[in-house]
C-alpha cells in the first residue's frame, strides 16, 4: 500500500470527489439516493428554457428529475424530455406532465397532474403533456390591454394637449375682449354713478311706501270683509224676482204695443188716426200761431160796456 504512486492516489481522490458531488446535488434536489426510478417521457413544443435535473413536482415534492432533453426532428421538430421518476410512484392513465415556472425568477419543472383511472402507465411510456403559462405570462396577458388602453389614453391626452396649444391664442383674445368688457362696465358705472345712487334712493322710497300701504292692508281687508258679509245680508233673490216680475210685465205691455193694443198700439199700429192727430195738431198749431197775431179776433175788452166794432 505504501507503494502507491502519487497518480493512483490524486485517481482515488477525484472518483470519491465526484461521487460525493453527484449524490450531494441528488440528495440537495430531494431525490432519496437509495430509491431506484422509471423513466417516462414527454414531448413538448417548447420546453421555455427547462434543464437537465430539473425537478419533476407532485403536490409540491419532489419525485424524480429531468434525465435528458432530445431535439426530435421526427417529430416535427419537437423536444423529447426524459423524465426519471421513483419506482414507488403509480402513475395513471391519463395523467398529465405539465411545464411550469417554478417561482419568479424563471426556473422550470415538471408537475405530475393524476387522474382516477385505475390503469397505470408501464415504465417507458410516453406521458401526456401540456405547457402551463407562468406568473410572468399571466401578468403579460393582464398587463396587454392595460397597456393599450394607456397608449390610447396617452395619445387622446396629446391630441387634446396640441388642440390646447392651438387655442392658446384664442383664449388670449378672449381675456382681453373680456378685460375690455370690464373695463367699459367701470366706466359707465362711474360716469352714472350719481344716477345709480338716485335710482337706489327711489327704490328705497318705494320700498318704504310698500311697507306703509302694506300696514293699511289689514284695516282694508276688514272693510272687504264687512262688506261680503253685508252683500250676504241683502235679500238679494227678493230684489231679483222683483226685477223679474217686473220685466216680464214690461214685455207683456210691449207684446201688447206691438199687436196694436191700447191707446198705445192704436197710435202705432192705427195710421188714420195717427193721420188725424196730425192733422189736428197742425190746425191746434195753426190756431196758436194765428192767435199770437191777431188776439183782437178772439178777445173783446171795453173800459165803458161798449162792443167794440
Amino acid at each position: 500500500m505504501k507503494n502507491y504512486s502519487k497518480e493512483f492516489k490524486v485517481g482515488i481522490i477525484a472518483l470519491l470527489s465526484g461521487m460525493i458531488l453527484y449524490f450531494g446535488v441528488r440528495f440537495l434536489k430531494g431525490i432519496d439516493l437509495f430509491s431506484s426510478t422509471s423513466t417516462y417521457y414527454a414531448v413538448y413544443d417548447d420546453i421555455g428554457g427547462l434543464k437537465l435535473s430539473n425537478s419533476v413536482m407532485l403536490n409540491g415534492f419532489a419525485v424524480g428529475r429531468v434525465s435528458e432533453i432530445e431535439f426530435v426532428p421526427k417529430l416535427g421538430n419537437k423536444m423529447l424530455v426524459s423524465l426519471d421518476i421513483e419506482n414507488n410512484i403509480e402513475i395513471a392513465q391519463g395523467s398529465i406532465v405539465a411545464l411550469e415556472d417554478e417561482g419568479l425568477l424563471g426556473g422550470k419543472m415538471i408537475n405530475l397532474k393524476f387522474t382516477d383511472k385505475n390503469s397505470i402507465h408501464e415504465e417507458g411510456d410516453t406521458l401526456k403533456s401540456e405547457i402551463v403559462g407562468g406568473m410572468v405570462a399571466s401578468l403579460e396577458e393582464t398587463a396587454s390591454p392595460i397597456i393599450m388602453k394607456l397608449e390610447k389614453t396617452l395619445t387622446a391626452v396629446n391630441l387634446l394637449l396640441d388642440s390646447l396649444n392651438g387655442m392658446t391664442g384664442d383664449m388670449k383674445g378672449a381675456m382681453s375682449n373680456v378685460e375690455s368688457l370690464t373695463a367699459g362696465a367701470d366706466n359707465i358705472v362711474k360716469r352714472n354713478s350719481r344716477d345709480i345712487e338716485l335710482m337706489l334712493d327711489s327704490l328705497k322710497l318705494l320700498s318704504g311706501n310698500l311697507a306703509t300701504a302694506s300696514r293699511g292692508m289689514p284695516a282694508m281687508i276688514d272693510n272687504f270683509n264687512s262688506f261680503s258679509d253685508s252683500l250676504k245680508q241683502m235679500p238679494l233673490v227678493e230684489t231679483v224676482e222683483g226685477a223679474q216680475a217686473t220685466l216680464a210685465a214690461l214685455k207683456t205691455t210691449l207684446d201688447g204695443i206691438n199687436e196694436g193694443q191700447g191707446t198705445m198700439g192704436k197710435l202705432m199700429k192705427d195710421e188714420a188716426m195717427y193721420n188725424n192727430l196730425n192733422t189736428a195738431l197742425l190746425s191746434l198749431d195753426t190756431l196758436l200761431t194765428d192767435f199770437e197775431e191777431h188776439p183782437k179776433r178772439y178777445i173783446h175788452f171795453s173800459v165803458f160796456g161798449k162792443k167794440d166794432k
